[in-house]
């Protein structure tokens, strides 16, 4: 398995930052749900293309961030294709179903 990073939250939406001056981590992940729910509904047909989505965590100099992936068979070409074509269509904002998932950050 492979996987592509597709980022915290839509494209044009803010999300939340890292900030070493405060505990960011756990507003971070909350992002991240909301973000991969609204995907697995978005791109409902994940499975059958052999892919998920999934929450990770990645280490930088100024300390750890999460996102979404997407993780695919990389010797399955429909597979690879449907993460590359997720890729492609991320949405640009939080739909108005998401307005009942509630977020730590944003209350």
């Amino acid at each position: 398995m492979n996987y592509l990073e597709l980022g915290p939250s839509p494209i044009e939406e803010e999300c939340v930052q890292l900030d070493p001056n405060k505990d960011y981590i756990s507003d971070m992940k909350a992002e991240c749900r909301r973000f991969k729910a609204l995907l697995d509904r978005t791109f409902p047909n994940y499975a059958e293309n052999h892919a998920c989505f999934a929450v990770k965590r990645f280490e930088h100099d100024f300390g750890t961030y999460y996102e979404v992936v997407i993780f695919y068979d990389e010797d399955d070409e429909e597979s690879e294709g449907f993460a590359y074509e997720v890729e492609r269509n991320i949405p640009l904002r939080w739909d108005s179903v998401e307005e009942n998932i509630p977020l730590r950050w944003d209350s």
